[in-house]
């Protein structure tokens, strides 16, 4: 909307991450969960970058019909391929699930 235009959102939203915020406005909390927003910044860039290596892992499977990712893999800048996971290094990815558990922990 027009009476958006130039918010700096960017300086507000860690504001709005705040405990102290929500206590200030508590029908706050319940409005931007409606809208998907997740107060805590980790883990919204982790639930990100979940849903890039998780959607390439299922294209990946469609493609080739398993889950055998060799580690130097990187999903290619192809058509067929998501725009989104173009580029990733999937093996890696897989690898670092595989030995470190990465999230396995956050995303049971």
């Amino acid at each position: 909307p027009d009476s958006t235009r130039g918010l700096p959102l960017g300086k507000i939203i860690p504001a709005v991450r705040t405990k102290a915020y929500y206590k200030q406005h508590p029908e706050a909390e319940a409005k931007l969960n409606s809208l998907g927003f997740q107060p805590d910044v980790t883990t919204a860039a982790n639930d990100l970058r979940y849903k890039r290596v998780f959607d390439a892992l299922k294209k990946y499977k469609e493609l080739y019909g398993d889950l055998l990712v060799p580690q130097p893999f990187t999903v290619p800048d192809s058509e067929d391929w998501p725009e989104e996971v173009r580029g990733l290094r999937l093996g890696a990815r897989v690898n670092a699930i595989r030995s470190q558990g990465t999230f396995v922990k956050s995303n049971p």
